[in-house]
């Protein structure tokens, strides 16, 4: 739980900081923003859940890591398209800026694929390192 805490946090203060460096916060440039930190995000997840959430103290391998970056890729397919379709398909309400609703629909999407990511990563990435 505290590594997905710690991914969700970089994931947001990537996103956050492209969206007030470049003052768009809706459309593709969200899209393409949201892709940037997710990656981010999970470059740290490959180590943190490697050696600490699954103590895989065995060293990186490049099969590991492809499988990793596999099943990150579909990961990243599901929270980047619900972030976007929070963002740009439903309606933001007047009271909300668009910045706090791009964070909505990052944290929305961070739900939406954590089952995904944390499941794929323990049942086949780091799945021989389990007793």
């Amino acid at each position: 739980m505290i590594v997905g805490v710690l991914n969700t946090l970089i994931d947001l203060a990537v996103l956050n900081a492209l969206m007030i460096s470049t003052g768009h916060s809706y459309g593709l440039s969200f899209a393409l923003f949201k892709a940037m930190s997710f990656s981010v995000a999970a470059t740290n997840s490959y180590f943190w859940n490697k050696f600490w959430t699954f103590k895989h103290n065995l060293p990186v391998s490049g099969r590991e890591y492809m499988k990793f970056i596999f099943f990150s890729a579909i990961g990243a397919i599901i929270n980047v398209s619900v972030a976007t379709f929070v963002v740009n398909v439903l309606p933001r309400p007047i009271i909300v800026n668009s910045i706090l609703w791009a964070n909505v629909g990052a944290l929305s999407a961070s739900i939406a694929s954590k089952f995904f990511n944390f499941s794929s990563y323990k049942f086949v990435v780091f799945k021989h390192s389990q007793t």
